[in-house]
């Protein structure tokens, strides 16, 4: 269901004003060894009931009333006495006393975490803190309302729950013009006007244009009672249907034979003037004339030949030339006879759909958008976020689970539901590279009743396709068919600690993947392998198996080793840091073991004696052994 702006109830701190000094209670509702009597005489060592004093929590005061709390409150609360009986034993079975509880939110002090312990239900407790990785803190920034304007920084702080109302129709004033957003006396009508709807005081009412406002509320409560019951409200704006019988002079006073009246979002609503009047009037006559009166003031002539449908039965069906407008909610029709227009007010079908005209008062929840606070925890990689005093309503921002799961999407305005999803993914896949998911892949906002409220969010997988779909959009080769559409990119904010997103991951080729595993010679210098070669200390085939069999068979060589930032276990390390290290420090050591004239190594002085020379050539020497004679039998034989 949809919720007010603010969650949370009231809260309250320090001491209330009309709180005791001390807490008095009875008796008999309470444990006997919270309170003492000084009346009554106790024995060295025992108390009133006979029993062992073993420990006292807190101190007896002096001027302490019979019945008084003894000690602080807070100190017995938290130094419960174990043998104390009085508090019944739990009844319920070892097997749900024994299963493990998430604990209860509570406080930074340590007396909010000892009161969430011993308000625990079961014997175990356990935090857990999700380290969530940079990409999973990425935001959008919010796409406001066209044409709405956002209410001030007091508004915002003064109410617990606000909401915004829409689908007001644009008021015509005595003048027979528009009102306007600028005009004091315009915007006190429309708040008037919504606090009379809702039942609401116009104090609470912010507007935000000529056709919508903001509502405050002292709790969430009120803001869901009224958002359940006047959201989809239907409002009957029949349109009235007459012959014409006199002629409604017009006010305009444009060179161009009409008067261009701007509205809140600066479009222009077209209203006849006296001279195109009398031309229209002069070459028509007024017995096959129709007018139709309280026509939206942003009606034209295509609007009013739509209302004359082919499926009514009329006997005629007027062309836009054929049509004019009087005033800004009032237009004459030209139906070509009298005998037409007679036919035409008694179609009971024309009357029905006229008078099934009518406004939808929409609702939508609002929110205060997140502000950074602050960095928290031990090593300061928490984020704190706080409510700010901008406002956002319901679909400024995109859901952040399809936010974070697309690396692109935009946001289309006045989105009509004709077109569906399935539509949409088929004209986006000739500029997409994977196949588009057709549910997954688009964000309707709908209301808490299940509405599209028009506004939809296309998301993509990979860089550079919203590129191409908005650069085809602009050179008019993709339509989504209907012009109405408004699409914009959604920016995402700069992301804190790593600055911009990471790319897509890489899908490397056979040729790079076994270069990644088997070309260790990468990491070395060439001029030092070439001379650990040369020694004949080791020879390549030596190390090729080596760093081979530590790459192939060490996985901290590849998946931790090679994972990208963000989900690297060492941050601070680039990827392949370990393996490179292995490989180049390896070689490292082989040159400092293998033994020179000028180093010849601790192996090689401990054959010398001390400041004796060493003699590397006498160590490598090999003196050749004559081959042992053999025994003459018989002459060598023992006992001979």
């Amino acid at each position: 269901e949809a919720a007010g702006a603010f969650d949370g109830d009231d809260e309250w701190g320090g001491k209330l004003e009309d709180e005791p000094e001390h807490i008095v209670i009875d008796k008999s509702k309470l444990n006997p060894s919270l309170y003492y009597d000084p009346n009554e005489k106790w024995e060295d060592g025992y108390n009133n009931q006979g029993r062992e004093i073993r420990f006292q929590i807190g101190e007896r005061e002096e001027g302490v009333d019979p019945g008084d709390i003894m000690g602080d409150p807070e100190e017995q609360y938290f130094c419960q006495d174990l043998m104390d009986f009085w508090d019944p034993f739990p009844e319920e079975p070892d097997e749900v006393l024994n299963k493990p509880m998430p604990l209860a939110d509570h406080g930074p002090e340590l007396d909010d975490f000892l009161e969430a312990i011993i308000d625990h239900p079961t014997k175990y407790a356990y935090v857990e803190h999700n380290a969530f990785h940079d990409e999973s803190r990425r935001e959008a920034c919010p796409i406001l309302q066209r044409g709405v304007k956002y209410p001030p920084k007091k508004f915002v702080r003064k109410h617990k729950a606000v909401i915004y109302v829409s689908g007001l129709r644009p008021h015509v004033f005595n003048d027979n013009t528009l009102g306007h957003f600028r005009e004091p006396a315009h915007k006190d009508h429309v708040a008037r006007q919504i606090a009379t709807i809702l039942e609401v005081k116009a104090d609470v009412v912010e507007p935000a244009s000529m056709t919508a406002a903001f509502v405050g509320f002292k709790t969430t409560k009120d803001a869901r009672k009224t958002l359940r019951r006047f959201h989809r409200m239907p409002m009957p704006n029949p349109i009235l249907m007459t012959p014409y019988l006199k002629n409604n002079e017009g006010d305009g006073d444009g060179e161009d034979g009409s008067d261009n009246v701007k509205d809140q979002d600066g479009e222009e609503a077209t209203e006849t003037t006296d001279a195109a009047l009398n031309a229209f009037l002069s070459k028509t006559p007024h017995d096959q004339i129709l007018e139709l009166a309280n026509l939206p003031p942003k009606s034209d002539p295509s609007y009013v030949t739509d209302l004359f449908a082919s499926s009514l039965g009329l006997p005629y069906k007027p062309s836009p030339d054929q049509i004019i407008f009087p005033t800004l909610t009032t237009a004459l029709v030209n139906l070509s006879s009298a005998k037409n227009l007679q036919k035409t007010l008694n179609s009971k079908k024309l009357q029905t759909k006229l008078n099934s005209v009518k406004d939808t008062l929409v609702i939508l929840p609002c929110e205060r958008q997140d502000v950074f606070d602050e960095y928290t925890g031990w090593t300061h990689d928490r984020v704190l976020w706080k409510k700010g005093d901008k406002l956002l309503i319901h679909g400024d921002l995109p859901n952040k689970d399809f936010f974070l799961s697309h690396y692109d999407c935009f946001v289309i305005k006045n989105y009509d539901p004709k077109v569906s999803k399935k539509d949409i993914a088929k004209a986006l896949q000739p500029y997409c590279e994977e196949w588009r998911d057709v549910n997954g892949s688009m964000q309707i906002v709908t209301c808490n009743k299940g509405f599209p409220t028009g506004i939809a969010y296309v998301g993509f997988d990979r860089p550079g396709e919203m590129s191409k779909v908005l650069a085809a959009i602009n050179a008019g080769e993709l339509n989504f068919g209907c012009d109405d559409f408004v699409i914009l990119p959604v920016i995402e904010k700069r992301l804190r600690g790593i600055g911009e997103k990471q790319p897509m991951r890489s899908e490397r080729t056979e040729e790079e993947l076994l270069d990644c595993l088997q070309n260790w010679e990468k990491h070395v210098d060439p001029a030092l392998l070439k001379e650990v070669l040369d020694s004949g200390v080791i020879t390549w085939e030596n190390l090729n198996d080596i760093f081979i069999h530590a790459r192939y068979k060490n996985k901290s060589f590849g998946l931790v080793d090679l994972a990208r930032t963000g989900e690297k276990l060492e941050p601070e390390k680039p990827q392949g840091y370990n393996y490179a290290r292995l490989v180049s420090e390896y070689i490292e050591r082989l040159k400092e073991m293998t033994p020179t004239k000028e180093n010849p190594g601790f192996y090689a002085k401990m054959w010398f004696k001390e400041g004796e020379e060493v003699d590397l050539d006498l160590i490598n020497s090999y003196k050749r052994q004559e081959p042992r004679k053999l025994l003459t039998p018989g002459v060598h034989s023992r006992g001979k």
